[in-house]
């Protein structure tokens, strides 16, 4: 299924169309899954429980997560959505 919403870009910002400067819709699926693992449990208002806190785990699981995780989001427009928190 399909999560059509409002995209971001790498930087955090809304995604925005450069010739309509429109909000750009796409699916968010994997975005949504890079954003949860990044966050820490209790950043999500309306779900405190959910959260990874990816970034917290020792350097050396981090560098495993992060080759998987090229493995994983192959097909994600910004993979380094993910793999930016790992720099």
């Amino acid at each position: 299924m399909k999560n059509n919403d409002i995209l971001i870009q790498e930087s955090y910002d809304l995604a925005a169309d450069s010739a309509t400067h429109d909000l750009v819709l796409g699916d968010t699926t994997l975005q949504n899954q890079a954003l949860i693992l990044q966050s820490q449990k209790g950043e999500w208002k309306e779900h405190p429980m959910v959260g990874c806190g990816i970034g917290d785990m020792a350097p050396a699981l981090a560098a495993v997560f992060k080759e998987q995780s090229y493995d994983i989001f192959d097909s994600c427009q910004s993979p380094s959505l993910i793999a930016c928190f790992f720099h």
